[in-house]
């Protein structure tokens, strides 16, 4: 089952001078895969079996998709961008136990040191993409007059691939530069299965032998 919620977010940006209008609208989704387990191990088994689009154990994963919204002005003098709008709407999706609270104590640490982890990680993802969406309207305005809107949408279709491009080299240097999907390894195995018994010492048994 999977339960959402959504959050408008709107981000109005500067007016560029060449540029009458721009903006981008976000819409950050965050969606749920709930899981039951009875510990950690149980809980991390279930999680490698959910289907992810991204490649290798995935806990949690971003997706995004963006629609642009771009008006002309020509003249005399050429064809130029008149505004810019841009609509982002980004689903994070995370893993939720369920029935956490009725493990132990030290599962329940585990798992609020483990998903505080991972909700960090993917707010991240988030960021780097809406930061790269911005960038992407920044430079727009450096197209400026062009002698026809050929020219403007070929340049306009440049920048648009630079920033994908950016997007996923920003993922990247989070992920494997960074470490951020090597970090999340030691927060797999942070005091997550219970102790075994400890085993008295041979004195002890000896004594308690002796009665």
């Amino acid at each position: 089952m999977k339960n959402r919620f959504n959050l408008l977010l709107a981000i109005a940006l500067l007016a560029f001078s060449a540029l009458s209008t721009a903006e981008v609208t976000v819409y950050a989704n965050v969606m749920y895969i709930e899981l039951r387990a009875n510990n950690p191990k149980d809980l991390l088994n279930k999680l490698k079996i959910v289907k992810s689009p991204i490649m290798g154990d995935a806990y949690a994963w971003v997706h995004s998709n963006n629609q642009n919204h771009t008006t002309y002005t020509t003249s005399d003098k050429g064809c130029k961008l008149h505004s810019f709008d841009t609509e982002l709407d980004i689903t994070i999706t995370l893993p939720r136990w369920v029935n956490v609270k009725e493990r132990s104590d030290k599962h329940q640490k585990w798992w609020k040191l483990l998903i505080e982890f991972i909700t960090v990680h993917e707010n991240s993802h988030k960021k780097i993409i809406i930061e790269a969406t911005e960038d992407f309207q920044r430079a727009a305005k450096t197209i400026g007059m062009q002698a026809n809107c050929d020219e403007v949408k070929n340049r306009y279709s440049k920048l648009k691939n630079k920033h994908a491009m950016q997007i996923r080299s920003r993922d990247h240097k989070l992920d494997f530069k960074d470490g951020g999907r090597m970090r999340i390894k030691d927060f797999l195995f942070i005091d997550a299965l219970p102790r075994p018994p400890k085993i008295q010492n041979e004195d002890k048994v000896e004594d308690k032998n002796r009665h």
